[in-house]
Order: structure tokens, then C-alpha cells, then sequence
């Protein structure tokens, strides 16, 4: 039964009831029966392993075997854990690619997926909640070279981050450093917040206000760019603090209100902002085909070309929705109007260019077309899209 480690769940449940005995008269039913529960409660701890933790239960080795998919995890990971610090790259994406290749054959849905035993990621996040100055550096100082080893997966690793309960600025302040490329970012937050003063008010409370109304001027655009997103409250504090941190502790050095927060805003100067939506910098330089085309203003307009299109024809190119204002069901004629009026552009998580969303008395939501896609375009598409 050890082979129930490489079934997927829809897989265990089919063993089993293949399994189940059904005939009482038969002469071997209680033979039957007894091999069922035996099967019936390895199935139980199986399920119960991977519930547990999944990432452990990835990298657990199995009746001795060698040359199992978790022998070859565990190799990966030790591989990733003990490698040279210029390996550590290329292992971590080795070790990456390996588990979610693991997870994917058990049938473990995408959201549910782990790179990381509950173990290793509570020893990560004690170290960051931790009163003792020097452990909090070393903890964040490990976080970011985790998040940056880890590559295309960086999403990965801060999405169990925030799973398993760190901090949110220290993710923010991780996440950030990782994006723009500079540790040194991340070493003047993690001085900052080892400063205890620089956690509470400044004792000047001029000051203090001044700072908070300087830090909400100057973070509004990027604040208002991660408005229609599940989390975008806690995303936003996050930011908030995190610059506030940074901020309070540069003043306390004797830095000017402006110098600090100019300072603490640095990892979002990587954005041009354009009402509810962001772009990266880099999409606007040298010969970036958003830059051939025109830059952001070019941008702008594909979006309302898609926009007008997507809208047109009565809402031919929509799926049929409640009314936002409502939730009652409304025509697609109807619908169209209120897309075409009240739609909204916003960057997608990763960067890569624009989704249209629309406001509802339930959040932010995504605007479908009528094959029930969600509307995105890159950069490079609503750059070109005057063109056509």
C-alpha cells in the first residue's frame, strides 16, 4: 500500500471503492472486509499526512525505498539548502520545478500547493517576530536571499509567507527588495526595524503628523494602483507601514520629513502611474516596444480602444453578469454600458500589462468576455493597438 504516496486524491478514493467488498455471502468476504479496512486506514493517514503539511509530506521518504519521488524531493532540497551561495539559484528553481511537479501529479489544486515544510517556514517567521535585534536582521537579511534564490517562484514563496502568518511589512519590505534587485534596500529597513523607536509615534507629535500625511501624499499612487484586489487593504497598510518604519527611523537619525519619505518611497519609483493602473519603468525605456510606440500615453489609449471594442456590439463580447450596483440580473446591453462607463483598467499581480475590472457593492471583480476570460492585454498589445 506504500504505492497510495504517488495516487492523487480522486485516485485514492477510486482504490478504494474499487477495494470495497460488496458481496456478504461471499466466501472470502471477511478476508475482503480486513484488507479493506487495512487499505481504508492507510488511505485515512495518507490524506491525513498530506492535510497536515503538504510540502513535508512531498519530501517524506517512504519503507526505505530509494529512488522514490520523495528520495529525489529530499536530495533536491538538501541539494538547495547545503549548495554554494552562486548555486543556490539554479538549485532552488531545480528544487522548485520538482515539487510542484510532485504536487501536481497527487492532484494538488495550484492554491494549495507548498515549497516549504510548516517546520522550516515557522523557524523563518519566529526569527522575524523575534524582540532581539540581531535575530530580526538575520531573519530578513535570509528571507531575502530566499525570495531572490528562488526566481520565477518569488511569488510562490511570498504567498506562503503571508499563508503562515509573517509580518506583513516585512513582506512588503522583502518582496520589494527582491523586485528592484537591491539588498541594500532591505538592510536599511531591517536597521530601522530594530529600532524600537522607529515602531511607535515620534515623540514630537508635529512631527509624527507631518511624516503621515507626507508618506500618504507621496504612497497614494501606488496605494490607489492596488485598490481592486482581494488583500488590497492589508497590501496597503502594509506599504504604509513599512515606509512609516523606514521614515520615522531616517528623521530620528535628524533627516528632514521630505528626505525620509523620499527615501522609504524608493522601491516604487520602479512604477509610471496612470489612475488606477501601474507600469513598469523598464516597459518605458530604450527600445521596450511600449517605448517605440509612444510610451505610456499609447497605453492608455489601446486600453480604451479594447475597452470601446469589448462594449460594443450590445455586450455581444461579454459574459452576461448581475448589475454591479445591484447584483440583479441586468441585459447585456445594459451591462455593456456600465462596463464601457464604469470599467476600470488595473495592473495584473505580475506586472505584465492591464485587466479591465469593474466595482460592485461585494469588491472589486473581473470583467469576463463572453467565453468567461478574464480580459487581459500586455503591454505590448495596447502599446501596438493604435497601429491596427
Amino acid at each position: 500500500m506504500g504505492d497510495l504516496h504517488e495516487l492523487s486524491g480522486t485516485d485514492i478514493a477510486a482504490r478504494l471503492e474499487a477495494s470495497r467488498p460488496r458481496d456478504p455471502n461471499s466466501p472470502t468476504y471477511a478476508a475482503d472486509l480486513a484488507a479493506f479496512q487495512t487499505l481504508e486506514k492507510a488511505a485515512g493517514a495518507e490524506t491525513a499526512a498530506r492535510a497536515k503539511d503538504l510540502a513535508a509530506w512531498s519530501l517524506a521518504a517512504r519503507d526505505g525505498s530509494m529512488g522514490s519521488p520523495s528520495d529525489v524531493l529530499r536530495g533536491k532540497f538538501d541539494a538547495w539548502t547545503g549548495g554554494k551561495p552562486a548555486d543556490k539559484p539554479r538549485l532552488a528553481a531545480d528544487y522548485a520545478r520538482a515539487m510542484i511537479a510532485r504536487q501536481e501529479q497527487a492532484g494538488i489544486a495550484p492554491a494549495d500547493r507548498r515549497l516549504f515544510p510548516k517546520t522550516v517556514m515557522g523557524a523563518w517567521i519566529n526569527d522575524l517576530k523575534s524582540d532581539e535585534p540581531k535575530t530580526r536582521r538575520e531573519g530578513l537579511d535570509r528571507l531575502g536571499r530566499v525570495v531572490e534564490q528562488f526566481g520565477d517562484y518569488r511569488g510562490q514563496v511570498v504567498r506562503e509567507l503571508k499563508l503562515a502568518g509573517a509580518p506583513a511589512r516585512d513582506i512588503e519590505a522583502v518582496s520589494n527588495a527582491s523586485e528592484i534587485g537591491e539588498p541594500g534596500q532591505l538592510a536599511v529597513y531591517a536597521a530601522a526595524s530594530a529600532n524600537p523607536e522607529a515602531l511607535k509615534p515620534l515623540p514630537d507629535g508635529k512631527t509624527e503628523k507631518a511624516l503621515a500625511a507626507r508618506i500618504l501624499e507621496e504612497a497614494s499612487p501606488y496605494l490607489n494602483s492596488l485598490l481592486p484586489f482581494d488583500g488590497s487593504m492589508r497590501a496597503q497598510n502594509a506599504v504604509l507601514d513599512r515606509v512609516k518604519v523606514e521614515a520615522r527611523a531616517a528623521v530620528l537619525r535628524g533627516d528632514s520629513v521630505a528626505d525620509a519619505v523620499e527615501a522609504a518611497m524608493k522601491p516604487y519609483d520602479r512604477y509610471e502611474f496612470r489612475g488606477t493602473w501601474r507600469i513598469p519603468k523598464d516597459q518605458l525605456k530604450g527600445g521596450s516596444a511600449v517605448a517605440k510606440a509612444g510610451g505610456i500615453r499609447v497605453v492608455d489609449f489601446g486600453a480604451k480602444l479594447v475597452q470601446q471594442e469589448v462594449t460594443a456590439q450590445d455586450g455581444k463580447w461579454l459574459k452576461a453578469a448581475p448589475d454591479p450596483a445591484t447584483g440583479k440580473p441586468m441585459p447585456s446591453k445594459a451591462y455593456a454600458a456600465v462596463v464601457r462607463e464604469r470599467g476600470r483598467w488595473v495592473t495584473t499581480s505580475d506586472d505584465s500589462g492591464l485587466q479591465l475590472m469593474i466595482l460592485t457593492p461585494a469588491g472589486w471583480f473581473p470583467i469576463l468576455d463572453d467565453k468567461g476570460r478574464t480580459i487581459r492585454r500586455s503591454w505590448e498589445h495596447l502599446a501596438k493597438k493604435r497601429l491596427r
